[in-house]
């Protein structure tokens, strides 16, 4: 091929492609446009679910820790309560075994309709309510007492969910001996830093119900620092180190600690530290005196502990 017709093939083309090229740029830009819209839209779409992250975290705890109830009300049968029917095999198996050991606990084979399912299961997952559990026909009636004989300004008592004195006080559609150590719980600081007796766990069981801070599951973490601020206290969240822990103790700052699944509870519960001793942590836990009086090892606990407040008096 000569130059002369490679410059008219050249010329050729030109001049042949020459009316396409504006439709292909139109195109090109059209493409262009509809990427830049599709990026714009993944954008926004990765935006959103980041702020949606964000706001589920911020609101979680609140919904899915802090909704359920724990126990109110003033004795007797007055409020709603459903302790189940029938009990199921794994309670009535362990039921039995407990019988063979110990006697008194027949009755309840015997006669089991006078003990609903939540309470035989309570005995069955935690022999220490033995002598609880056993009343509790008799005890369905009774009113709590008004006061908490062992309120001392100064010490902290171990007071039990499940105490024949207020156990069977209806407390988020069950009683403070299923549902209610976060009332308990409160109790002990309350008793503890301010020496009134009256603030029962009972009677705090019945203001965090008012207040819809009681459900079926358990207690509102809300409990804690709106309870504190009605009782004359300040609860500050506390961050989860062992230098924050034994720092507050040591100042005289009980701590209510929300715990995960492990030695204290298979689901949630609440229990209080109050001191320390001999560099491990002293304890109440609202459903064992034998816990409470075990001393911890804060490398025991710190795993197991979802939220914490350290709890002082107004002004401290």
């Amino acid at each position: 091929m000569n130059e002369r017709f490679e410059n008219d093939l050249a010329c050729y083309l030109h001049y042949d492609d020459a009316p396409r090229r504006p439709a292909r740029a139109r195109r090109r830009k059209r493409a262009r446009k509809h990427c830049a819209r599709r990026f714009f839209a993944r954008c926004c779409g990765v935006l959103c679910l980041c702020a949606g992250v964000v706001l589920l975290a911020r609101v979680w705890p609140a919904l899915v820790s802090a909704t359920p109830y724990s126990g109110a009300g003033t004795g007797g049968a007055s409020a709603s309560v459903s302790l189940g029917g029938e009990w199921d095999a794994q309670t009535r198996l362990a039921i039995e075994t407990l019988a063979a050991a110990h006697p008194e606990v027949q009755p309840m084979l015997d006669e089991p309709s006078r003990w609903p399912a939540d309470v035989a299961a309570l005995l069955a997952r935690n022999e220490e309510a033995l002598g609880f559990v056993l009343a509790y026909p008799s005890l369905i009636d009774a009113a709590p007492p008004a006061r908490v004989e062992e309120a001392v300004r100064g010490s902290f008592p171990t007071l039990l969910q499940w105490d024949a004195r207020w156990g069977c006080t209806p407390y988020g559609g069950s009683i403070l001996a299923i549902t209610g150590c976060g009332p308990t719980a409160l109790s002990v600081v309350v008793c503890g830093l301010t020496g009134d007796a009256s603030l029962t766990p009972a009677a705090i069981a019945a203001w965090a119900q008012r207040q819809g801070y009681a459900g079926a599951d358990g207690t509102s973490w809300e409990l804690m620092r709106s309870g504190c601020e009605h009782f004359g206290l300040y609860a500050q969240e506390l961050s989860l180190t062992e230098a924050a822990v034994f720092g507050a103790l040591e100042a005289g700052q009980p701590i209510i600690c929300s715990m995960r699944p492990g030695d204290f509870t298979t689901a949630g519960h609440f229990i209080v530290l109050t001191g320390t001793q001999d560099g491990l942590l002293c304890v109440v836990d609202p459903n064992s005196p034998a816990r409470s009086a075990s001393l911890w090892e804060y490398s025991r606990l710190e795993p197991q502990i979802k939220n914490l407040w350290a709890v002082s008096p107004t002004g401290f």
